[in-house]
C-alpha cells in the first residue's frame, strides 16, 4: 500500500502542475464503520467490524470558485467477526477495501475558510481476504453506493490550505463464508462508515 500510495501522490503532484484549476489533499483519515448485517443462517448473529486509521490522498478539479470535481484514492483493511454464533464470537479473517469515489462538490466563498458540501458515487471494491484458519475461505462482492461530505479549506498561504473533512459513505456487501465442511454461510452487510480527515492541500 505504501508504495501504491507515494505513486500516485507522484502522478498527482505531476498532472496537477500542469493545470492551474486543481487542487491535491493529503489528509489522515479515521475509518469508523457503522455496520449492520448478520449470517443468514444464524438467527441473532451479528456482524462486526473494527474501526481503522489510513492515509488518504484526493484531487479536485475546479470548473470555476465554486463546482468542483473531486476523486479519492484509498484503502483501509479491516478485521471481521461474527456474534453470536452459537454464544461465541467467531473470527471472519480480514479484508481490504478501495472505494473508488467521485464527489461532484459546491465552495462557498470566503476570505480564509472555504466550506464545501459534496455528494457522489463509489464502487467499493474488496480483495485480499484472509481467513486465520476458521473457514477456508470467505469472499465479498463488490458493490455500488453513494457518499456525503462536509468540509473546510483553511488558506495559510496563496496556495497552501489546512483541510477538515468529514464523508458518510453508504456501502453494502454480500459475503460467503466457505467451512472446511457442511455448507456455505451468506450475509448480507451494511458497513457505512463514518471518514473523519485531516490534511493538507496545495491549489496549483
Amino acid at each position: 500500500m505504501k508504495n501504491l500510495f507515494l505513486s500516485s501522490l507522484l502522478v498527482l503532484c505531476t498532472t496537477s502542475a500542469m493545470a492551474s484549476n486543481f487542487m491535491a489533499r493529503i489528509r489522515a483519515v479515521s475509518v469508523l464503520p457503522d455496520t449492520d448485517g448478520s449470517v443468514k443462517q444464524v438467527s441473532g448473529s451479528e456482524i462486526q467490524i473494527n474501526n481503522e486509521s489510513v492515509p488518504e490522498l484526493d484531487l479536485s478539479y475546479f470548473f470555476n470558485e465554486n463546482f468542483a470535481l473531486e476523486t479519492i484514492l484509498g484503502t483501509a483493511t479491516h478485521s471481521v467477526s461474527a456474534k453470536k454464533v452459537s454464544s461465541t464470537t467467531v473470527d471472519l479473517g480480514s479484508v481490504t477495501l478501495l472505494p473508488a469515489t467521485i464527489m461532484a462538490q459546491f465552495h462557498f466563498k470566503g476570505p480564509f475558510c472555504k466550506p464545501y458540501l459534496g455528494v457522489g458515487l463509489n464502487y467499493t471494491a474488496y480483495f485480499g481476504e484472509q481467513t486465520t484458519g476458521s473457514y477456508k475461505d470467505i469472499s465479498y462482492d463488490s458493490k455500488l453506493g453513494y457518499a456525503l461530505q462536509f468540509g473546510a479549506d483553511y488558506e495559510i498561504s496563496k496556495d497552501f490550505f489546512i483541510n477538515l473533512d468529514i464523508k458518510k459513505y453508504f456501502m453494502s456487501t454480500d459475503v460467503t463464508v466457505t467451512p472446511y465442511s457442511g455448507s456455505n454461510l451468506t450475509a448480507e452487510v451494511d458497513i457505512n462508515p463514518l471518514l473523519l480527515g485531516f490534511g493538507i492541500g496545495h491549489r496549483f
